[in-house]
């Protein structure tokens, strides 16, 4: 068979002419968009989240990791610790936005079994082990509202960051130390 009769033999065919008109369209189309570069089309540029969204999420990465630093499960000893952020405005203009930050850990002793556990504060079992009768009635009125201490700290909004003011307000324990440098951090 020769060319020519081979190209006879598949145009005979049912359909195949309606093959050979669309192949020429398809071949243009797939071509067309091979080498064209399309330029990048530059994105709106983005403001910077707010001091106040910032603050949220420093808020939030705070509260994680002082949930993180509690005492083991299975320890006899209970801390809890739990904060809050307060924006404050800036009263002057070109002053920085400040923060303040209330950390309060409650510490207690894990008193009975199972689950209904209940928690001592350690500054009424410090009184009853040294035997004095009107701290060991304290412990027992007590046993619901466990010792607490509130710390407070202050940020400052330098650089579009927050940053922990210097000098603090209070000495950092290694816990809030840690626990600030992950919630400053900008991951």
């Amino acid at each position: 068979m020769t060319n020519d009769g081979a190209r006879s033999a598949f145009l005979a065919r049912p359909g195949a002419r309606s093959a050979v008109r669309w192949l020429p369209i398809v071949a243009l189309l797939l071509a067309s968009g091979c080498d064209t570069v399309r330029p990048q089309a530059d994105p709106a540029p983005t403001a910077p989240p707010s001091p106040q969204t910032q603050l949220d999420h420093v808020n939030q990465r705070l509260k994680d990791a002082l949930a993180h630093a509690r005492a083991a499960s299975d320890a006899s000893v209970v801390s809890e610790r739990q904060c809050a952020v307060r924006l404050i405005e800036p009263t002057a203009e070109g002053e920085p936005y400040t923060a303040e930050v209330v950390i309060q850990t409650s510490l207690g002793l894990k008193t009975g079994k199972g689950k209904g556990k209940k928690i001592q504060p350690i500054g009424d079992v410090i009184g009853t082990a040294a035997g004095d009768a009107k701290d060991s009635e304290k412990a027992a009125d007590a046993e619901d509202d466990p010792s607490f201490e509130k710390r407070f700290f202050k940020l400052v909004y330098k650089n579009q960051r927050w940053e922990l003011a210097e000098p603090p307000l209070e000495e950092l324990t290694d816990t809030e130390r840690i626990c600030f440098q992950s919630a400053l951090s900008d991951g």
